[in-house]
């Protein structure tokens, strides 16, 4: 609810037209907002991979002021925790490489950098180049011995940072004062929004208003590399990470519960799509998920003490923390995990665009059904699209990319294809199921209504149609569905011998003073429809007619339902006008 109440008053204090409207606090707001999720990001990006880099020798000398003022609070003796400790040369090296954003140290500095270095401490020295280096903190014998230790122990999967199991409770704290103490870097930077717009990230996927959403995938493939060949019980005693997939369905096979399923191929020579007939197997659960989530849950349990504790810095820079202590109830700036994504898909180029395979909220596992989340892709949320193309949209995005462990550009293509051959062919069958479903007011509603496609496609309907046939009454609220045309004079006499009457009425509607308009600003009529219907309305209770199916514009409408679907999500290019769709074999 306070999240509510607090949406509710920034929208009061953001919207120009409302009472209590104020456009200093609507503007603070939002920069506090961007403060605190470029904060967030910028501590996955240097916890998880050292990505922030220095932009001045200033940051880097301030960066190792920073962690040798640390020795007075350090707890931990590295002689009994590492084992490796690491030479003058390699710290200065980790210093060098991070460096880069928007500067590269000269001769100069880097002798500057040296001579800093080696005047420090052994301990300061291993205290720099650990920090911000989680793997190769994590590499040393006694640091990847806890973590063996904690998955070997596992009576059962840890499926959430908010339920550690307590047979490794102890373990994991410990491993967590570790990587607070070593790696975990408790410091701003002042250009924090700027260089979180700026940046080139490695961990962080999707960012938005109160979330960030991050890749821990290079974690869990570092981990299950160094515990290869362990046995665990959360495994269920197979090799760990992997089993023998074949083996199960083969088994499964025998007791005859695949079962036959019908799916569809593309021919590229014949530009056919035939029956396939395949053997679909029961989703087979291995002890492989239960690792994958008890590998990740590990890292977020660190993860959630770590960024609160960056976050508290934060509120204690902009001294909105009462005391020393910070609590969910002492503040609401407080961080959490909340879902694990099997798999992202990112559309380039474009905001808060993204599909994702949602496995688990909050150590729940999210059935099947409801997994897929898509924000902002056009194709699938555009009210205006067909439900049968959205659903099958839906199909291929979640068979052909998400579910897959490499998307299959061929399969794409191919069930791209099939979609097409199927929109044709419902089409020539005299289904309305593909056209733009539409609903247009009055006319008189419109300041200048015949810029709105659906008005020109009705006023074309009512000019074109029989006398018999039932008109539309642009007086009142229609319900359409919009069929995309090429009507010319070039193309007209081709139903002049079949359908006299309509042909009549399309020579009458292309000549008609009904189809011009006024352009904003001049007052000189300009034609809209350029001597060619491109559209016709055709009311939601009427059949489609035969006389309209000769001029059908089949590409447009294919391309009306395909359209804001990511082809370059799984790297497929389309060429020529940025507003038609080609595969990198077919013009589709």
């Amino acid at each position: 609810m306070d999240k509510i109440d607090a949406n509710g008053c920034y929208g009061c204090l953001g919207q120009y037209t409302a009472l209590v409207y104020n456009s200093n606090v609507a503007t603070s707001i939002t920069a506090s907002g961007r403060a605190s999720v470029s904060t967030m990001t910028l501590h996955f990006e240097m916890f998880l991979n050292d990505n922030v880099k220095f932009g001045s020798l200033n940051e880097t000398l301030e960066f190792i002021n920073n962690i040798v003022n640390e020795s007075r609070t350090r707890k931990y003796n590295d002689s009994l925790i590492l084992s490796h400790i690491p030479t003058v040369e390699e710290t200065f090296a980790k210093i060098v490489l991070d460096s880069g954003y928007r500067w590269i140290p000269n001769e100069r500095e880097l002798n500057i950098i040296w001579d800093t270095l080696i005047n420090l401490s052994q301990e300061n020295i291993t205290r720099i180049y650990y920090k911000n280096n989680l793997f190769e903190f994590v590499l040393n014998k006694n640091i990847m011995d806890i973590i063996k230790r904690m998955l070997k122990n596992l009576e059962t999967p840890f499926f959430t940072s908010s339920k550690v199991p307590p047979e490794i409770a102890d373990d994991l704290n410990y491993l967590k004062d570790l990587c607070m103490e070593y790696v975990y870097y408790r410091y701003m930077f002042i250009d924090r929004i700027d260089r979180c717009d700026n940046m080139l990230k490695s961990v962080t996927m999707v960012s938005d208003t109160d979330s960030t959403i991050i890749s821990v995938d290079g974690w869990y493939r570092f981990i299950v590399e160094q515990i290869s060949g362990m046995k665990l019980k959360i495994a269920n005693d197979f090799e760990n990470p992997s089993c023998d997939i074949d083996a199960l369905k083969e088994d499964l096979e025998e007791k005859n519960e695949a079962k036959e399923e019908i799916d569809y191929e593309y021919n590229f020579n014949t530009d056919e799509v035939y029956e396939v007939h395949r053997l679909s197997h029961p989703e087979i659960s291995t002890g492989d998920n239960n690792v994958r989530y008890s590998i990740i849950s590990i890292l977020s349990y660190i993860l959630d003490h770590t960024v609160n504790d960056y976050m508290t810095k934060m509120c204690e820079n902009f001294n909105s923390v009462d005391g020393t202590s910070h609590t969910a109830k002492d503040c609401k700036i407080w961080a959490k995990t909340e879902f694990l994504f099997a798999r992202l898909m990112m559309v380039p180029h474009a905001k808060k665009n993204y599909a994702s395979i949602m496995e688990m909220q909050e150590g729940n596992m999210v059935p099947e059904e409801k997994q897929l989340d898509t924000k902002g892709i056009e194709a699938i949320h555009k009210s205006s699209k067909p439900l049968s193309t959205r659903k099958a949209l839906k199909k291929i995005l979640l068979e052909d990319i998400l579910r897959t462990p490499v998307p299959d550009q061929l399969k794409f293509i191919k069930d791209i294809a099939v979609l097409e051959h199927n929109i044709i062919n419902s089409i020539r069958s005299g289904s309305k199921e593909y056209f733009k479903p539409a609903t247009v007011k009055s006319m008189s509603t419109y300041d200048d209504p015949l810029r709105i496609q659906g008005i020109k496609a009705s006023i074309a309907w009512n000019f074109i149609k029989p006398a018999e046939v039932e008109g539309l009454d642009l007086n009142e609220r229609n319900a359409i569905n919009i069929a995309k045309v090429h009507i010319n004079r070039a193309n007209v006499e081709d139903i002049k011998d079949k359908y006299p009457e309509v042909y009549q009425n399309m020579i009458t509607a292309l000549d008609d003073e009904t189809f011009k308009s006024y352009t904003s600003g001049n007052k000189t009529p300009k034609r809209l429809i350029s001597n060619e219907i491109g559209a016709v309305a055709i009311p939601i209770n009427v059949e489609v007619p035969d006389w309209i199916k000769d001029f059908i514009d089949y590409e447009a409408i294919i391309e009306d339902n395909l359209a804001g679907f990511p082809y370059e999500s799984v790297g497929i290019q389309r060429m020529g006008k940025e507003n038609l769709a080609y595969t990198n074999i077919v013009q589709l």
